[in-house]
């Protein structure tokens, strides 16, 4: 019996679709363990291209030291973490002023849910 052609084989023929076939093939895997890219309309910037990408690293040392990267590495932990400590005081102090039963501005906060959260 002879092979059974696929719909695509029937309509370009052989030499098309071994033409297409390395462009038509799936991306490769990423060798990243969390890789994740996204283009996003926003209103008043347009189009922006979002890129998360984590893994291990595979460059050498001294190829990271010839980018520049080491620096970046240790000023991007420390404004990581003066950040999550920023975020983190003024959570509390919410959370102080809350049960306080302090109101700085009339009506509803948009950090309510986080006063419930702890409240009930």
């Amino acid at each position: 019996m002879p092979p059974r052609q696929s719909s695509a084989q029937a309509r370009f023929g052989a030499e098309a679709v071994a033409a297409l076939h390395p462009d038509a093939s799936p991306a490769p895997a990423s060798p990243h363990l969390l890789s994740y890219r996204a283009s996003i309309p926003l209103p008043m910037f347009g189009r922006i291209y979002i890129s998360a990408v984590i893994g291990r690293e595979t460059r050498s040392p001294r190829r990271i030291a010839r980018e520049g990267q080491t620096r970046l590495g240790r000023a991007a932990i420390a404004a990581v973490t003066l950040a999550t400590l920023a975020f983190g005081l003024f959570c509390g102090l919410y959370l102080a002023k809350s049960f306080a039963g302090i109101n700085v501005l009339p009506g509803p906060s948009p950090l309510h849910r986080l006063y419930l959260l702890f409240h009930s």
